[in-house]
């Protein structure tokens, strides 16, 4: 019983180790893509989707 106890908490160990590890991946992955666009990519996405609903409304 003692032996299966250590092996259930060292597999909840692993799991929550790896869980945190990925949500620290996710958020790292984040901070770059902030960081590799620039702020002209984003306004040249904004003017991009700006005029397409008014062109489409038009005709």
């Amino acid at each position: 019983m003692l032996n299966f106890k250590k092996d259930n908490f060292s597999v909840s160990l692993f799991v929550a180790s790896s869980l945190i590890s990925l949500l620290l991946l996710g958020i790292l992955f984040t901070f770059l893509r902030i960081i590799l666009i620039t702020p002209d990519d984003l306004g040249q996405d904004l003017n991009q989707a700006g005029p397409d609903p008014l062109i489409t409304v038009v005709p």
